[in-house]
């Protein structure tokens, strides 16, 4: 019985673990376009997944718990990759407003590839949350390139992160 209840629980564990990082579907975006969908998390330093913020689709307000001496905030941002074409190659930059020490943003680079066909190419970043209250920005700015083609997209996206 023990065996079997400890069986249940580690697959209840890995199902929330693949429910918090599914790409979410996008609507109204045509077949062969490239695009990139996200989503954010919060928690704690043991886990940043543990909740959900927002997400790209459906868009909803994001708000993440603010970062305290007594309480910890961490955030997961996860992005989704879907490429356009075979090959395509993402590249730019990734700036993330709400992460603590971040004078006015932390920038990260973006070189990812993914197959049209197939898992999307992915990226996360774990950052502990701002300890100052207010509106902050998620700026997404890259270039999706066909490999086949050569042909480019670049695709932008601002997110707005409230913390309280």
């Amino acid at each position: 019985m023990r065996r079997h209840l400890t069986l249940v629980f580690a697959a209840l564990q890995l199902l929330a673990l693949g429910c918090a990082t599914h790409p979410p579907k996008p609507a109204g975006i045509p077949p062969g376009v490239s695009h990139v969908a996200w989503v954010i998390m919060h928690g704690d330093g043991d886990n940043p997944d543990r909740e959900f913020a927002c997400q790209s689709e459906p868009r909803n307000e994001c708000i993440v718990p603010i970062n305290q001496p007594d309480s910890r905030a961490f955030s997961d941002v996860h992005l989704y990759y879907h490429g356009g074409g075979p090959k395509t190659t993402f590249s730019g930059t990734l700036k993330i407003g709400f992460f603590e020490g971040a004078a006015t943003s932390t920038q990260f680079e973006v070189k990812v590839i993914a197959q049209k066909e197939g898992s999307p190419g992915r990226q996360s970043m774990i950052g502990m949350v701002a300890s100052k209250p207010g509106t902050y920005e998620v700026s997404i700015d890259v270039v999706a390139t066909i490999g086949d083609t050569g042909k480019s997209q670049p695709i932008r996206d601002t997110i707005t992160v409230i913390v309280r």
